[in-house]
């Protein structure tokens, strides 16, 4: 059903600040991670979890939530603040001129016909005039509402996006965030997010196809661009192989200013668990 990747916890971490600390939550593609950041921006725990699909090739949201026992003490504690980014691959932009909040469900109906079972919102990308409008699992928010009731929702990419603009060194960049089996890839030019979109992935190949398609779309050469990495992205896979053929020039996205790791999770890259953290 799922398989835990990682699960840390800090050896100074104490519940009794937990009212200090704020939690955040990710819904992942195929994954369901979580980290408790306390007021000092310490990350003081970390969990990540990646899930099985079914043989129809979907995800049993509502079984993997009601048998989520293991940190279930840890995601119900009262804390400062509750964040879910939902990293939905049936999201669209839509400018904030032209958006209507009446309108949500007709902005994704060009992409899919829209799940009964799931929930539409939308967020402002801090940054930019641009809503993002996404679905959400009904199930995950139903079961998030029941042990964290004031929790707030944002799609990865109006998490992410801010950040990744304020690491850009050139004028032009790319930048990719990796989640099992499918790829997020953002184009900023002098700033500003020119291109965002998903792709579903299943060999390395795949994902280095659309990496390259967005360079070529925006006649961005390999050899000096930056692609910007973060999310699970591993330098011992074959994906990375593939990509360093390739892309010349390579960074992970560090944390945000202030953000610090304890001598458990400074173990593990921090490009890792940077959703976690990114808008928090």
């Amino acid at each position: 059903m799922a398989s835990i990747k990682y699960d840390i916890v800090e050896d100074n971490y104490s519940p009794h600040i937990s009212a200090l600390c704020k939690l955040s939550i990710v819904f992942g593609t195929d994954s369901f991670s979580y980290a408790v950041v306390d007021n000092q921006l310490k990350i003081q725990a970390y969990q990540y979890q990646v899930l099985d699909r079914n043989a129809q090739g979907q995800l049993d949201w509502a079984t993997f939530l009601s048998k989520l026992s293991a940190p279930r003490e840890m995601l119900t504690r009262n804390y400062r603040a509750v964040r879910a980014a939902v990293v939905s691959p049936t999201f669209t932009l839509v400018p904030a001129q032209w958006y209507r909040a009446e309108e949500r469900s007709t902005y994704l109906q060009h992409l899919t016909t829209p799940e009964s079972s799931a929930l539409i919102h939308a967020d402002v990308i801090p940054g930019y005039p641009v809503n993002a409008v996404y679905e959400i699992p009904a199930v995950c928010q139903t079961w998030l509402s029941g042990i964290q009731p004031e929790a707030e929702y944002v799609h990865c990419v109006s998490a992410l996006a801010p950040l990744l603009r304020s690491r850009l060194e050139t004028p032009h960049n790319i930048a990719a965030y990796f989640m099992p089996n499918r790829v997020f890839i953002f184009y900023f030019h002098e700033g500003q997010l020119i291109f965002c979109n998903s792709f579903t992935y299943q060999t390395p190949r795949d994902a280095l196809y659309f990496l390259l398609l967005v360079f070529d779309q925006f006649r961005l050469g390999t050899e000096y661009t930056p692609l910007w990495i973060c999310g699970h992205y591993s330098e011992q896979s074959e994906l990375h192989r593939q990509i360093k053929r390739y892309v010349k020039s390579l960074h992970y996205v560090k944390l945000p200013t202030g953000f610090r790791t304890g001598t458990k999770l400074s173990a593990i890259p921090e490009h890792l668990y940077l959703d976690l953290v990114a808008g928090i």
